[in-house]
């Protein structure tokens, strides 16, 4: 049934197309659970309908080719999924899941600033950056959450940046921009960008200069 309507692209392939996307999106690695049956198993994925077609596809290990684009590709040079990272570090992945769908985040770039170099001050509380794709409701994550999400948000400081701020590991650092769904208040051009305090930064994250914008 869903290799029929998928190769009909009928109303249901749109719904099917939906819930991949949303289950995409929830379980946050960036790889697609018909693809990739088995990352719909991990501790905090949702239970649909998608979700036990993947457990099956998993069990027999099987799985569906499909060419898609990615919910939420990297967005940054060096880029890094939020969940994929938690899950590597043996993080409390249900824990990490309220906070990111709280924030509404997916990769580091989308709690990183536009230097690339520091998490932003609202990483550890929110409420963060507007995003142009339709979340799942999250209420405000528990202390315990919290508590998990700051544990996983300082390993990928720098021990000075422990110290004396939010400044990240040289491995987590990222470079260019390619594309985000959240939506900043910016403008600018192909070469730089201009944030609403006046600072410019090239297109690359570097920060050009810290003078008011005229006008």
């Amino acid at each position: 049934m869903l290799l029929g309507h998928a190769n009909k692209q009928d109303r249901t392939a749109t719904l099917i197309q939906i819930e991949r996307d949303y289950l995409e999106l929830a379980i946050g690695v960036g790889r697609c659970p018909l693809m990739e049956p088995y990352i719909a198993t991990l501790e905090h994925v949702p239970g649909t309908w998608m979700t036990s077609i993947c457990s099956f596809l998993y069990m027999n290990k099987s799985s569906v080719e499909i060419r898609h684009n990615r919910v939420v590709p990297v967005q940054r040079d060096r880029d890094q999924y939020i969940m994929q990272l938690a899950l590597d570090g043996n993080y409390k992945l249900r824990l990490i899941q309220q906070c990111r769908m709280y924030l509404q985040v997916a990769t580091l770039a989308d709690i990183i600033n536009a230097e690339g170099n520091q998490l932003e001050e609202w990483a550890y509380t929110g409420p963060g950056r507007a995003s142009s794709l339709i979340w799942p409701q999250q209420g405000n994550p528990s202390r315990a959450a919290w508590a998990e999400w700051k544990r996983f948000l300082n390993s990928v400081l720098s021990t000075y940046g422990r110290m004396t701020g939010r400044y990240l590991n040289t491995a987590y650092r990222l470079g260019q921009w390619i594309s985000t769904h959240q939506c900043w208040e910016w403008c600018g051009n192909d070469y730089l960008v201009i944030n609403r305090n006046g600072k410019q930064f090239k297109k690359d994250g570097v920060l050009i200069t810290e003078e008011t914008a005229p006008g």
